[in-house]
């Protein structure tokens, strides 16, 4: 390869293609051996090219990302497992990519689709704050499935893909002790993976069950802080205090002011373009001069459906719920 070890995102090339990763990807522990946190570099080392490893890649990559490769006859692109780091594709008409790009607004432009809108979808985002998957805002760009190796051909604009992984359920499940010892292995992984190479991660505490547990995941010698946003003191910021005191971790309150959210929308849409695929409440990090004082601010995008209990038989969640006013 050109370079012995890049940059965490850098491009990394050789005499045949270049490979780009957008996003945060993190090699997974099991499959890298050398400088494990360079994605470029893992990739470097499948040959014959990335629709042929895509589900190995997939594999061994872990967090929000896009994986683009391109070479002189193609384009391939790789989605996360969870489509959380979004790509999309332009059509003409008659079904050909015309364009591809990470940004619905920039790849509008470059293919002449700027006022092309599509008024159900900016009926949804009106009125629900976002766009149902795949579609977008224009009438002839849409989404890149999750999890799917996407390859295009640059002259003909024919494209094809497939969905390597589906997050399917099992026809028999294991115990509930066992499923329990999984969900806990599977959560420690994931705070390993997520802060690998940091020294001063930060973790969203509200004081719930749900963020308890994600300030839990993170190993303690890279734990800077927990963050709580407040509006106004209530009884969630004190108990956040309480629990990020027994935890043995400083609290920063991350303070919002009543004209914050009035302004949300039209800031998040400048940051994030019209399609607004994820919120943008950390924007209040860097009102408040946080933004670069951490490695890495986990939040628990996911934590409210994995972790609380939408999911519990009734029986439990009875036991376990508060007696009483």
């Amino acid at each position: 390869m050109g370079q012995s070890h890049p940059g965490k995102n850098a491009c990394v090339k050789d005499q045949s293609r270049t490979i780009l990763c957008l996003g945060r990807a993190t090699p997974r522990h099991a499959f890298v051996s050398g400088h494990s946190d360079v994605p470029g570099w893992v990739l470097s080392q499948t040959p014959g090219g990335l629709e042929k490893h895509a589900d190995t890649v997939s594999e061994a990559l872990s967090g929000m990302y896009t994986i683009i490769e391109l070479t002189d006859h193609s384009v391939t692109v790789l989605t996360d497992r969870m489509g959380f780091r979004p790509f999309y594709l332009a059509a003409a008409a008659d079904g050909r990519v015309i364009g591809a790009g990470s940004s619905v607004e920039g790849l509008a432009r470059a293919v002449g689709m700027e006022t092309d809108f599509d008024p159900v979808s900016l009926g949804e985002l009106l009125v629900h704050n976002f766009v149902t998957f795949p579609y977008t805002t224009r009438e002839r760009i849409r989404e890149l499935p999750p999890c799917s190796v996407t390859t295009i051909d640059p002259m003909t604009g024919e494209s094809a893909s497939r969905v390597i992984w589906e997050p399917t359920e099992p026809k028999v499940f294991a115990s509930h002790a066992e499923m329990s010892g999984r969900l806990e292995r599977a959560i420690r992984t994931a705070g390993d993976e997520i802060t690998a190479g940091c020294t001063n991660a930060a973790v969203l505490l509200s004081g719930g069950f749900d963020s308890r547990l994600v300030l839990a995941a993170i190993p303690a010698e890279r734990l800077g802080a927990a963050l709580t946003y407040v509006t106004n003191e209530n009884r969630e910021t004190r108990v956040a205090a309480e629990v990020a005191a027994g935890a043995g971790v400083a609290h920063v309150p991350v303070r919002r002011d009543e004209a914050y959210f009035p302004g949300l929308v039209e800031r998040g849409m400048r940051l994030l373009g019209m399609e607004l695929r994820g919120n943008t409440h950390g924007l209040c990090l860097a009102d408040n001069g946080l933004s670069d004082r951490f490695d890495v601010v986990i939040g628990g995008q996911l934590s409210d459906t994995l972790l609380k209990d939408h999911f519990m038989p009734f029986s439990k969640r009875d036991a376990l719920g508060p007696k009483g006013l």
